[in-house]
C-alpha cells in the first residue's frame, strides 16, 4: 500500500493476532499445512517479542514472576511448600524487579531522571533498612 507522497506501508500483524492464530492452530487438527503455518508464526511472534523495547521486556518479566511468588506463597500456607520455595520465589521476583530498574535507568537521558530514580531506592532503603 503507498501513501499520498508514493512512501510504502506495510500492513504489519500484531502480536495479540499472532498468538489468537498459534492458539487456535495449535488446538485445531495437526495436518502438515497446519505444522507449517505454525512454525512460520512461532517464528514472526518470537522476532515480534525480540522487536520489544527493553523496558517494555522487563516490565512483561514481572508480572509471571510476581504469580509465581503469589502462587508459592498460597502454596506455602497450605503446607504444600517450604519457606525455601518461598524465599527463592521472592529472589526470583526481586531480581525482576532489579532488572527493570536497570533497564529504566540505562534508559534515563537526565541527571534529573536519574536522581529521581535514586530518590525512589533512597526512600525504599530508608524505609525498609530496619527491617
Amino acid at each position: 500500500m503507498q501513501d499520498g507522497e508514493g512512501v510504502t506501508r506495510y500492513n504489519m500483524l500484531n502480536l495479540e493476532e499472532i498468538e489468537n492464530t498459534i492458539e487456535a492452530l495449535e488446538h485445531g487438527d495437526t495436518t502438515f499445512s497446519a505444522c507449517e503455518r505454525l512454525a512460520a508464526l512461532y517464528i514472526v511472534r518470537d522476532k515480534l517479542k525480540d522487536d520489544e523495547e527493553p523496558t517494555e521486556k522487563e516490565i512483561n518479566d514481572i508480572l509471571p514472576s510476581y504469580r509465581h511468588y503469589a502462587d508459592t506463597k498460597r502454596k506455602f500456607h497450605a503446607h504444600k511448600l517450604t519457606e525455601d520455595a518461598v524465599v527463592a520465589a521472592l529472589q526470583s521476583l526481586c531480581t525482576e524487579i532489579a532488572d527493570l530498574m536497570r533497564v529504566l535507568y540505562a534508559s534515563t537521558e537526565m541527571i534529573e531522571e536519574r536522581r529521581e530514580i535514586g530518590r525512589l531506592l533512597g526512600d525504599l532503603y530508608n524505609m525498609y533498612a530496619e527491617s
